[in-house]
């Protein structure tokens, strides 16, 4: 048996010629079992072919998700050889098959509903029930988290907030998931009082603590002379006890310890050493800046840093949380990719000049007599009169120079070429069934007059074959 084709479409009046218009009443699936075992000719299927055949019909109209007029010749054509069904049969059997086809889909759509609603109110009870703001103690630290987040969602070079790490703002806006902001409290020195870090990717790059008997609690950085900047490594240690490493490569590099002090409120530095292992020796790398004649070996140098008493805080086992999520910060790019460059882009309408709606008229017989865009929603609506409304989601871009023709809405027989820059692509359909157009792309044009053109698909259609590519023109 050949592969059944259903186009897509609905219809339960249908016309044919020759025939009247005429309305189909409900039809039972034994009925129409039954109607496919009486053929107008040939020999009469047994019960289970004709079910088997039905079933058929049925998986390829869910498949294909609609069955239109279209089709209401394809059934005969695909019957076991011989057999035939009448006009009224074949009619009776689509009407069969929309039923069917409906009645699934509503269903499949109000499990999925349920489902959705219970999920949803699941995650919502738990959620409410396990979610803990995590800085709701340290009010002053939402200050840090802020600007950082200011800083990368309006990042401009020298407009950074005061305090904010320049370099840890440009590599989360690199959009590399491994390298997003990220913070965590943690009481560093046992104090009772959790300090603030600041993450990211493997490198902490701020520490803050605060005084929390003071009578306007702030944030206080403990690395208040920038040490922590790019190739600057921070390990932590239980106690309170931090090393820095400035590192000038695998060679070369500035080891500095430091101790939180009795307050909590600052760090001191314990004890620092320079490690060179081509200026110095190999075996003795480690060496004090104020006396480079004496050199220390690894195990000299974990001997005064005390490393063998020192535990390293387990920083994975914290509980991160984003200063940024990741489609807030896409999102961020790509509207930066769509800044508008007119040298680049000569013959485009700048997006971020037009508002939050526009609305494009033309007097039209076969056609939308209103196009509304909507800017913030990303959705363009068309109407004739205020009927026939189809809505469509859509995406903007500016795109290379495209060069369309268009019916003149000051004078339609008149076909004039333009440039375009501003493209508009209808991507999907919300409400309506004008779908044909969907893929399309329709573009925002500077006319003549010095007004703003819409240059949309031929809704109306009915031309010769050299004007298929002409565009119709809707002005704002």
């Amino acid at each position: 048996m050949k592969k059944l084709l259903l186009l897509v479409g609905t219809v339960l009046l249908m016309w044919i010629p020759g025939f009247e218009m005429v309305a189909q009443e409900e039809v039972s699936r034994e009925a129409a079992i039954e109607m496919i075992q009486t053929p107008l000719e040939g020999e009469a299927l047994s019960n289970e072919a004709a079910d088997a055949l039905l079933a058929e019909w049925e998986a390829k109209v869910l498949e294909v998700g609609s069955i239109a007029s279209d089709d209401r010749w394809i059934l005969p054509e695909y019957l076991p050889e011989g057999l035939n069904l009448d006009h009224s049969t074949h009619m009776a059997l689509i009407t069969y098959l929309e039923s069917y086809l409906l009645e699934q889909t509503v269903e499949e759509e109000s499990v999925v509903e349920e489902e959705a609603a219970s999920e949803e109110s699941v995650e919502s009870i738990e959620e409410a029930a396990e979610y803990i703001d995590p800085l709701e103690d340290y009010y002053e630290y939402r200050t840090v988290i802020n600007n950082y987040y200011t800083a990368i969602e309006y990042y401009q070079a020298g407009g950074i907030p005061e305090g904010v790490n320049v370099t840890a703002v440009e590599q989360a806006r690199n959009i590399e998931i491994d390298r997003m902001l990220q913070f965590a409290l943690v009481d560093l020195d046992g104090n009772g009082v959790e300090e603030l870090l600041l993450m990211s990717g493997d490198q902490i790059f701020e520490v803050y603590t605060t005084d929390i008997n003071a009578q306007e609690r702030v944030a206080i950085p403990l690395f208040k002379d920038d040490h922590l900047v790019e190739r600057s490594y921070l390990t932590l240690y239980e106690g309170g006890s931090m090393m820095v490493l400035a590192s000038g490569g695998a060679e070369y590099g500035l080891y500095t310890l430091y101790q939180m002090t009795a307050d909590g409120l600052a760090i001191e530095e314990v004890d620092a050493m320079m490690y060179d292992s081509v200026g110095m020796s190999a075996e003795e790398p480690y060496y004090r800046e104020e006396d480079e004649t004496t050199t220390y070996t690894q195990a000299e140098f974990d001997t005064i840093f005390e490393m063998d008493q020192r535990v390293t805080l387990d920083v994975e086992a914290l509980d991160w949380y984003p200063v940024m999520d990741t489609e807030t910060l896409q999102a961020i790019l790509d509207r930066e990719a769509q800044e508008l460059d007119l040298t680049t882009y000569p013959y485009a309408v700048d997006f971020t000049s037009l508002g939050d709606t526009m609305t494009f008229t033309m007097d039209a017989v076969n056609a939308p007599t209103q196009i509304e865009l909507d800017l913030v929603n990303h959705q363009l609506t068309t109407s004739s009169n205020g009927n026939n409304v189809n809505v469509y989601q859509v995406s903007f871009a500016y795109v290379d120079e495209t060069v369309i023709r268009v019916f003149s809405q000051n004078n339609p027989s008149e076909i004039r070429t333009v440039s375009a820059n501003t493209a508009i692509t209808l991507n999907d359909i919300v409400e309506g069934s004008q779908a044909e157009v969907i893929g399309q792309t329709f573009y925002l044009f500077y006319n003549a007059n010095g007004g703003i053109s819409l240059a949309t698909a031929n809704f109306a259609g009915n031309v010769e074959p050299d004007q298929v590519d002409v565009m119709l023109e809707y002005v704002y």
